[in-house]
């Protein structure tokens, strides 16, 4: 596979997985607007995902500057990390799907509301997003470290 095909997939692959981290974090603060009794977990996990989209940014920043052979070695992990990343997360995108159809929907009962949320959003699920979520920002940290060096 030439380097520019490469390069492409690696883009494609983290700009995919930024949309999908950008319209949770949406997602989510729409329903805490809407539902403002919110529990602490999914404030928490609301905070996480604004800190991983941020993260991710950085790598991207970081990965357009750098452009070294050391560089294409952590651009092959980053890539690797993105693809699994999009994997793990694809239960975690249909829960917000859901959670999106709740919020589209008129609903004038805001204790039927919070249970319809918390139908999605499980506490057990909002624990299992929280570490994945706290896993993957350890990792670009990671990766941002060795891309500094």
């Amino acid at each position: 596979m030439d380097p520019a095909s490469v390069i492409i997939g690696f883009t494609a692959s983290l700009a995919t997985l930024v949309g999908l981290v950008i319209q949770s974090a949406k997602t989510l603060y729409e329903a805490q607007s809407h539902f403002k009794e919110a529990p602490q977990d999914i404030k928490r996990l609301s905070h996480q995902i604004r800190e991983f989209e941020a993260l991710l940014r950085q790598v991207q920043l970081q990965l357009n500057v750098e452009c070294g052979s050391q560089t294409s070695a952590i651009r092959a992990l980053i890539n690797i990390s993105a693809q699994r990343m999009q994997d793990d997360l694809k239960e975690y995108d249909t829960s917000f799907q859901k959670l999106n159809s709740i919020l589209d929907e008129p609903c004038s009962n805001r204790k039927l509301f919070g249970r319809r949320i918390r139908h999605i959003l499980t506490e057990s699920k909002v624990t299992k997003y929280q570490q994945l979520i706290s896993s993957y920002s350890e990792r670009l940290t990671l990766f941002l470290v060795l891309l500094n060096k």
